[in-house]
Parts: C-alpha cells; sequence; structure tokens
C-alpha cells in the first residue's frame, strides 16, 4: 500500500548560480508541501521578464536560483 504522507521528489530545475551566469538544468530535491502549500506536476515552464531580473541579481542577487515559475501542464 501506498504512503500517504508527502515525500520528499527530485525534478529537474534550471538553476543560476550567479549574475547573468549561463543556466543549468540539474536535478534537485523538493521538500513535501507544508500545511498552506499544495503539489501539482508542472509539464514545461518558461522564463519571463521577472525571471530575466532576477538572474541578474535584481531585486535582491540571491543565487543559487531557480528559475521558472511560469508553469504549463
Amino acid at each position: 500500500m501506498a504512503s500517504k504522507e508527502p515525500q520528499t521528489i527530485r525534478c529537474k530545475a534550471a538553476i543560476c548560480w550567479g549574475p547573468g551566469q549561463p543556466l543549468t538544468v540539474e536535478e534537485i530535491e523538493v521538500e513535501p508541501p507544508r500545511s498552506s502549500e499544495v503539489r501539482i506536476r508542472i509539464l514545461c515552464a518558461s522564463l519571463c521578464h521577472t525571471d530575466e531580473t532576477g538572474w541578474n541579481g535584481y531585486p535582491v542577487p540571491l543565487y543559487p536560483r531557480v528559475l521558472g515559475h511560469e508553469g504549463v501542464g
């Protein structure tokens, strides 16, 4: 019988390691959703202007950064 408890999953992500650096697609671990969150399956994601500004360090230079919040699927 499958566990009903949320599990940590592995998925691919486009990661920016520093301002203007090339993106790398890597496998990452994602923790189970918290009480006010849900997990959905994303088939594709695109980059938008918000991702581009984050890629260049605005508004806060936080790295590594996972880009692609425009989900499809």
